[in-house]
C-alpha cells in the first residue's frame, strides 16, 4: 500500500504540473487506476468515487483514437461501484459507456472482442439486478446476442471469458435461456479445452461456482445427473492445479497462487463427492489439492520412482528435475540467502525463458515415462485404496468444511466413512475466532517474557456458542451428569479456552470416536493412535486437546481414548513410514541446538536448562560436537547459541542427523509462511533455508553393497523436536497448504516431529523434553526385554504423557495444549 500511496501523491503532482491535454488525460487515467487499486485493498467507498471522477475527467483530454479505452475504463469503475452498493444507475451508465466504446469509429479491431465481452457482462449483471420481467428478458437477450456475435466469428483470441458469461447466463433462473445442463455443458467445454491456459480455466470454474452458488438455489443437489456433471467439472479443475502453479514459478509465488484458488475449489469438489456418496473420490480430491505445494517439491525430488525406468528417460528426468528445483529459488541468491536486486531485465527474461523451457521438457519426459509398462500412473494422484494404507497403524480422520462440516474417517480395513458433524460452518468459525484471541493473548505474554498463564477471559452467556453448547449438553446428559453439573455451579463462568475445547469435544471429536466405536481403555497404555488431517478452519484449532476441561463439572476428553498425532496429508504419513529405516541406539546422532541469546527478541535462559536436561539423558557419545561459539552449554554461560550456518551444515552432513532438537524462539509469518523460522544466534533459520538445504531420501540399492551397509548403519532422520513457539501454527491465509516448520521437517526427511501450535511457556520446555527422551532412550521395554533400536512409536505416547503431567500440575490449557506430535 505504501507504493500505491506514493504513486497517487506523485501523479497528483504531475497533474498540477501538466503542460498539455495529453499529460492531463494520462494523469487522470493513472489516478483512476490507482484509486481503484487502493479500494481493492482498503474497501473505502470514497476511493471509488475518486476513481470515477478521474475516469470521467480523463475523457475530456484523451485523444480521439484512445477514447474507446477511456470509455471502457470509466464503465469498469462504475461496475465496481455497483458491485459495492448495488445502485443500478451506475450499471445503466456503464452500459451506455460500453455501447459508445463498442460503436466508436476508431475502435481497434484486436480490442473489439473485449468491448463486446464487457457489454455482455454488463447486460447479464443488469438482468440479475432487475425485478421487472420485460427488462430481465430484454437484458438477457442482449447479453446472448453479444455472446453469439463473438462465438460465431473465426476464433483468433481466447474465448474463455465469453464462455463463462454464457454459462452464467444459462444457469441463472432469471434468464430466458435458463438450462442447468446446457450451462454445465458450456463450462465443461471450457475446462477441457487445452488451448486455454490452466489458470484461465481454473479461474473461470472458481468464478462460476463463487458467483452462482447454485447447489440450493438451482436445486442441483436434487438433480443427480447435473450434480455429477458439476463434480466432473470441478474434478477437471482440481487436476489442473499443479499446472496452474507450475514449475517455472518461484516457490513463494507458487504458494500464493495455490492458496488463492485451491481451498474453495477443492473443498467444494470434495463436498459434492460426499453428497453423491463417492467417499473415495472425496478423499482423493482433498489429498490431491491439499499440500499441492509440498507434493510438487517431492515430485521434483523423484526419489525411488525412477529406479526401473529406462536410462534414456531416467537420466534426463533427474537432470531436468534438479534444474527446475534450483530454478524454483529464483531470483539467484547472494551470500546469506538474500535475493539479489541487481538482476537486469535481460538476465531475468533469459532466466524465466530457460525455466519455462525446462518445465515444458519436464512434462514431456513425464508423459514419455507413463508410456513405459508399470509407470502408467507415474507422478499422478494416488487412488483412495492406496491412500487408505495410511490408516494401517490407526485411524486417520480428515476434517473438512464447505457449507457444512464433515469428517472422512479412514480405517485400517481400507474403508472410508463420511460423518456429518452437527455444527454449522459459522459456529466453527466462531470457535476459531475465539481460539485465535486466546492464542494471541498467549503470544503477547510470551513476547513480553511473561509466563503463559490460564486464560481468564470468559464467554458471555449471551454468546451463540455458549447457548448451542449448553443446549446440546443438556439434551444428551444423564441425570447423574446433570447432578454433577449442578454441584459444579453450572459452569456459567466458562473461559473462552474452556468453551472452545468443550465445543470441539462435543461437536467434533466425540462423534468421531463414537463412529469408530472406541471406548475408554482400562489402561492409558492401551489407547490406540489416531491421526488428524485438519483442513481449512479446523487447521487452526487444537483438535487433540478437545475435552470438557472442568466445564460443567466434567473432565472427559480426547486423550482419554486415543493418542493423537497430526499429518499434513495422508501421503506424508505413508512416505514417512515407507522411507523409515530402523536406527540403532548406538548409531544415533543427536544435534542439540539452543539459542538463549537470539539475534532479536528476549533472552530465553530456559533453553540452556532444556539442552542440559536432554544431554544428561542421552548417551554423551551420540551428541554432535559443536564449537564453543555454537554450544549453549559451553563457557562462558552467556554464549549466544547455535548459528544458522552451523545448523544447516550439521543437517547437510553426509552422516545423517538422527535427532534434531532446537530450543529457541520460533516465529510464524502469516503473510509469508516460507519466511517463518527459528530465531538463532546470528539470524533466522527459515523454512526456505531448510528447503534449500534439503537432502534426498536415501534410496535402496543406490550405492554399492559396502556403502549400502553404511547407510543401514546410519539409518534415517528420525525425530525433530522443535521446542519453540508456533512451530506447527498454520497461517490464516495458508491453511490448505499446511506450510509450517513441523511440516517442513517431514519434507526434509524426519519421520516424527514434536511442535507447538502457538506460544509455549519457556519453563515447560525442559519438562516435556525430559519425558520424551527418557521414554525414547529407556534401557528396557515394558516387558523387561531390551532393544538395540530406537522406537519411533514411543514419541507420541511420551508427548501425551508429558502433557498429562502438566495438566496434573494444574497448568492451564494454554500451556499444555500447544504441544502436538506430527508424523509417524
Amino acid at each position: 500500500m505504501k507504493d500505491v500511496e506514493e504513486g497517487i501523491s506523485v501523479t497528483e503532482t504531475c497533474l498540477e504540473l501538466a503542460r498539455d491535454d495529453f499529460d492531463r488525460g494520462n494523469a487522470h487515467s493513472y489516478l483512476s487506476q490507482a484509486y481503484q487499486l487502493r479500494y481493492r485493498y482498503e474497501l473505502l467507498p470514497g476511493d471509488l468515487d475518486l476513481a470515477i471522477l478521474h475516469a470521467a475527467q480523463s475523457l475530456e483530454y484523451v485523444p480521439e483514437g484512445d477514447r474507446a479505452a477511456g470509455l471502457t475504463q470509466y464503465a469498469l469503475v462504475l461496475q465496481m461501484r455497483f458491485d459495492a452498493d448495488r445502485e443500478v444507475g451506475d450499471l445503466d451508465k456503464a452500459i451506455e459507456l460500453a455501447r459508445e466504446a463498442l460503436n466508436h469509429p476508431r475502435v481497434r479491431p484486436h480490442n473489439y472482442q473485449n468491448h463486446v465481452e464487457n457489454l455482455a457482462a454488463l447486460f447479464f449483471m443488469r438482468m440479475e439486478a432487475s425485478e421487472e420481467e420485460e427488462e430481465v428478458k430484454e437484458c438477457g437477450v442482449d447479453a446472448m446476442k453479444c455472446i453469439e456475435e463473438i462465438l460465431q466469428k473465426p476464433r483468433s483470441v481466447a474465448l474463455s471469458r465469453t464462455l463463462l458469461i454464457k454459462a452464467q447466463l444459462l444457469i441463472s433462473t432469471k434468464s430466458p435461456y435458463h438450462d442447468i445442463h446446457a450451462a454445465l455443458g458450456v463450462l465443461k467445454q471450457l475446462v477441457d479445452d487445452e488451448t486455454y491456459l490452466a489458470g484461465e480455466r481454473i479461474e473461470c470454474v472458481t468464478k462460476f461456482w463463487g458467483e452462482t452458488r447454485f447447489f440450493d438455489s438451482q436445486g442441483l443437489a436434487r438433480d443427480r445427473p447435473a450434480h455429477e456433471k458439476f463434480l466432473e467439472i470441478l474434478l477437471s479443475a482440481v487436476h489442473l492445479l499443479p499446472r496452474f502453479a507450475n514449475f517455472n514459478l518461484a516457490f513463494n509465488a507458487r504458494l500464493k497462487i495455490l492458496e488463492r484458488v485451491t481451498e474453495g475449489l477443492a473443498l467444494t469438489a470434495a463436498s459434492s463427492a460426499m453428497t453423491l456418496g463417492k467417499l473415495g473420490l472425496a478423499l482423493e480430491i482433498i489429498e490431491e489439492s491439499r499440500a499441492t505445494f509440498w507434493s510438487q517439491i517431492l515430485n521434483l525430488r523423484l526419489r525411488r520412482e525412477l529406479d526401473d525406468l529406462p536410462e534414456s528417460i531416467r537420466e534426463p528426468l533427474l537432470k531436468n528435475a534438479a534444474q527446475l528445483e534450483e530454478g524454483s529459488f529464483m531470483p539467484p541468491t547472494t551470500v546469506g540467502g538474500k535475493f539479489s536486486l541487481n538482476e537486469s531485465a535481460q538476465e531475468r527474461d533469459l532466466r524465466v525463458s530457460r525455466q519455462r523451457e525446462a518445465a515444458a521438457e519436464f512434462l514431456r519426459l513425464v508423459h514419455q515415462a507413463r508410456e513405459v509398462p508399470g509407470f502408467e500412473r507415474f507422478m499422478l494422484p494416488h487412488s483412495a485404496a492406496y491412500l487408505a494404507t495410511a490408516a494401517r497403524e490407526g485411524p486417520v480422520v480428515v476434517l473438512a468444511t464447505d457449507d457444512e462440516c464433515s469428517a472422512l474417517v479412514v480405517t485400517g480395513d481400507g474403508l472410508v466413512r463420511h460423518l456429518r458433524l452437527a455444527l454449522s460452518l459459522s459456529l466453527m468459525e466462531q470457535m476459531a475466532v475465539l481460539w485465535d484471541s486466546v492464542s494471541r493473548r498467549m503470544r503477547e505474554r510470551s513476547r513480553e517474557g511473561g509466563c503463559v498463564e490460564e486464560d481468564t477471559v470468559h464467554v458471555s452467556e449471551d454468546d451463540e456458542i455458549y447457548g448451542i453448547l449448553r443446549t446440546r449438553l443438556e439434551a444428551e446428559s444423564t441425570d447423574a451428569q446433570r447432578a454433577v453439573r449442578k454441584k459444579a455451579g453450572g459452569g456459567s463462568r466458562s473461559t473462552q479456552a474452556q468453551m472452545v475445547l468443550a465445543g470441539l469435544w462435543v461437536f467434533v471429536v466425540r462423534p468421531v470416536l463414537s463412529a469408530l466405536k472406541l471406548s475408554k481403555p482400562s489402561s492409558r497404555s492401551q489407547r490406540t493412535r489416531l491421526w488428524w488431517c485438519a483442513t481449512k478452519v479446523f487447521a487452526h484449532l487444537p483438535i487433540h486437546a478437545a475435552g470438557m476441561c472442568g466445564l460443567e463439572g466434567e473432565t472427559e476428553g480426547c486423550s482419554d481414548y486415543v493418542v493423537s498425532s497430526y499429518t499434513p496429508t495422508l501421503q506424508a504419513l505413508i512416505d514417512a513410514r515407507k522411507s523409515y529405516r530402523p536406527v540403532k541406539r548406538a548409531d544415533a546422532r543427536i544435534l542439540l541446538g539452543a539459542a538463549p541469546h537470539p539475534y532479536t527478541g528476549t533472552h530465553i535462559p530456559a533453553t540452556v536448562e532444556e539442552i542440559r536436561c536432554v544431554s544428561k539423558i542421552v548417551p554423551k557419545e551420540l551428541v554432535v560436537t559443536l564449537d564453543a561459539a555454537d554450544d549453549a552449554l559451553a563457557d562462558p554461560p552467556e554464549a549466544g547459541g547455535i548459528s544458522v550456518a552451523t545448523a544447516l551444515a550439521r543437517l547437510s552432513e553426509e552422516q545423517t542427523t538422527t535427532i534434531l532438537h532446537i530450543a529457541s524462539h520460533g516465529q510464524q509469518n502469516a503473510s509469508d509462511p516460507l519466511s517463518s523460522g527459528f530465531l538463532l544466534r546470528d539470524g533466522k533459520l527459515t523454512i526456505l533455508d531448510l528447503m534449500r538445504h534439503q537432502r534426498l531420501e536415501e534410496e535402496e540399492g543406490e550405492e554399492g553393497e559396502g556403502e549400502g551397509e553404511e547407510k543401514e548403519r546410519r539409518g534415517t532422520p528420525l525425530l525433530a523436536f522443535l521446542s519453540a513457539c508456533e512451530t506447527a501454527r498454520v497461517g490464516k491465509d495458508y491453511a490448505h497448504e499446511a506450510v509450517h516448520l513441523a511440516a517442513t521437517m517431514l519434507f526434509v526427511g524426519f519421520k516424527s516431529v514434536v511442535g507447538t501450535m502457538w506460544s509455549m511457556d519457556d519453563m515447560d520446555g525442559p519438562e516435556v523434553a525430559k519425558r520424551v527422551y527418557e521414554r525414547l532412550f529407556a534401557s528396557e521395554l515394558g516387558d523387561g526385554a531390551s532393544s538395540e533400536y530406537l522406537d519411533p512409536n514411543v514419541v507420541p505416547y511420551a508427548v501425551d504423557e508429558a502433557v498429562c503431567e502438566l495438566r496434573a500440575k494444574n497448568a492451564s490449557s494454554s500451556r499444555w495444549a500447544t504441544y502436538i506430535h506430527v508424523g509417524m
